[in-house]
């Protein structure tokens, strides 16, 4: 109980903050949802549904997404990144290893660049002088 009590008042401060809301009609929502490269799964569609309401209230989203290899993380990954840009939002899709990080890029990248979203991979060994040119 103490530590539940610790946990819980370290996040209060966090729960205050305030975010910009993403709301998005259901129109706009379906023409995002034409940009995800196939029907996602019922898990996929609740997920993706709890992200999208987080999105759309002026806290800040605390959400972790957990899951087996192959159940989807990505694509709703991708749902939120598409639902951020929509609102004119900018977004750093992360990846525990270089690997995946270069994995992802390269299947993203041109989704995104479909959709009129400019997409940089960075990563801890690229040289200075590219990090300053992906930083801007």
């Amino acid at each position: 109980l103490a530590l539940q009590a610790r946990l819980a008042a370290r996040r209060s401060p966090l729960a205050t903050g305030h975010a910009r809301a993403v709301a998005l009609g259901p129109a706009r929502t379906a023409e995002l949802a034409r940009l995800l490269p196939h029907e996602p799964t019922p898990s996929q569609r609740r997920a993706m549904a709890e992200i999208q309401a987080d999105l759309g209230r002026s806290a800040p989203m605390r959400r972790l997404l957990q899951g087996d290899v192959g159940t989807g993380k990505t694509l709703v990954g991708l749902w939120a990144v598409l639902l951020a840009a929509a609102a004119d939002g900018q977004c750093a899709f992360l990846a525990p290893t270089e690997l995946l990080a270069e994995q992802h890029h390269a299947v993203l990248a041109p989704r995104l660049a479909a959709a009129g979203l400019p997409c940089a991979l960075l990563t801890g060994s690229l040289p200075a002088r590219e990090r300053k040119e992906v930083l801007g």
